[in-house]
């Protein structure tokens, strides 16, 4: 009796002794599994659901444990990225990428044998500082003119290439409708981007750098007079965009565009394509996906026109980037030789419905494999007026407000 209790009390604390080595184990196989941690700056929830899910997927295939972060724009962002371990950012062009790659440790580099792939202007879209590779395009938008393809045909017209076929086109589709154009005026973004890309079409990308200076500057200072600001872009003697201002007012005036324009949001130009009652709108690819599907398909979509070369163009295409800020964590580079093949690039641009930057993958639809070819004919992309500086919602509005209020 006595040996059978012997053997029962030593049975016991084997089992005691081996689920205590298991726990152990345990808590040091999860203390040693490395993490990668991805922050997401001031880019769309498109982006940051797709990244997320491709960054997740890769992690998962060489047990790396991925975890993500949303900056506050409204805090300081470097205290963020040391507070949250930040190994890689994602940042849209223009003052958010610029921001993050300043910040990034001075040994991240992403090596340029990587990036033979990726068609020209994208390689040059790249922010190189000190010889190093700072910031990798990973995706990118596109500004565009959609216009509906059975106004179209039945204009006669033989295609759309200028601002002068524009007008044309306008023209005879005032016969049979009220206002043939229209825009999101009352998403400032849109406008802002708009008129950035007017601006690049008609007065070159010296005028577009100068206007973003000037926003850049405002943003800088303590005070922002919205009317001042849009005085400096398009009313004083040099504005740069004054133009731009000029052409998008005589399309209003010539009772071409819509004057509800300065009222419409997005989804009120998916009520305009459902409902038949706009001829041709100025949008982006990103919000081009989210209009209704049987409505959308009755448009096609071309480029801002421009009198310039193609290889002096710089259309407004927003580019999303990858920027690596910690060097010690060895994983990053491999992940965005990840995000850079041609299999994910393909799944990248069919999930957000963006444009690939490699020169050969495949795209979902015309829309995305024209984006492509548009910007690829061309040199580097711009970010867009409404990223070149880091303003204020409020801030947006009041400039949106004063803009409108020169146009309308």
């Amino acid at each position: 009796m006595k040996k059978k209790n012997f053997f029962y009390c030593l049975l016991i604390i084997f089992i005691i002794l081996a689920a205590l080595i298991s726990i152990i184990l345990g808590v040091n196989s999860h203390k040693s599994k490395t993490s990668l941690i991805v922050g997401f700056y001031d880019s769309s929830e498109s982006i940051d659901t797709s990244l997320s899910s491709l960054i997740s997927s890769y992690c998962n295939t060489i047990d790396l444990e991925a975890k993500f972060y949303i900056f506050n724009s409204d805090s300081d962002i470097s205290k963020q990225i040391k507070k949250n371990k930040i190994d890689l950012i994602i940042a849209p062009a223009g003052y958010a990428v610029k921001k993050a790659a300043n910040l990034a440790d001075e040994g991240c580099a992403y090596p340029s044998e990587k990036l033979s792939e990726m068609f020209s202007s994208m390689q040059q879209s790249i922010i190189v500082k000190d010889g190093k590779n700072k910031a990798l395009p990973l995706i990118f938008d596109n500004f565009e003119i959609n216009i509906e393809k059975a106004a179209f045909y039945m204009s006669g017209m033989p295609s759309i290439a200028t601002w002068e076929d524009i007008e044309k086109f306008a023209s005879i589709q005032k016969d049979k409708i009220d206002y043939p154009i229209s825009f999101a005026g009352a998403d400032y973004n849109c406008l802002l981007d708009l008129l950035g890309a007017l601006g690049e079409a008609f007065e070159g990308e010296a005028a577009y750098n100068k206007a973003a200076d000037i926003l850049s500057l405002q943003a800088s200072l303590s005070t922002f007079d919205a009317k001042e600001v849009a005085d400096k872009l398009f009313i004083v003697p040099d504005a740069p965009l004054a133009y731009s201002l000029y052409y998008l007012r005589k399309l209003v005036e010539k009772g071409y565009v819509t004057p509800a324009s300065q009222y419409l949001r997005h989804s009120d130009i998916n009520s305009y394509i459902q409902q038949r009652v706009t001829n041709l709108f100025f949008t982006k690819l990103s919000v081009h996906r989210t209009y209704d599907v049987r409505a959308i398909d009755r448009y096609s979509s071309i480029f801002v026109p421009s009198k310039t070369i193609p290889e002096n163009r710089h259309f407004t295409a927003t580019i999303t980037y990858a920027v690596p800020v910690n060097s010690k964590n060895k994983n990053i580079n491999s992940l965005i030789e990840y995000l850079l093949s041609t299999k994910v690039q393909g799944e990248l641009s069919e999930m957000t419905g963006l444009a690939p930057v490699l020169a050969n993958c495949p795209t979902p639809d015309q829309q995305s494999d024209d984006a492509r070819y548009w910007v690829a004919a061309t040199s580097t992309p711009l970010a867009g007026l409404s990223h070149e500086a880091e303003l204020t919602d409020t801030q947006k509005e009041a400039l949106r407000d004063a803009i409108l209020g020169l146009i309308f």
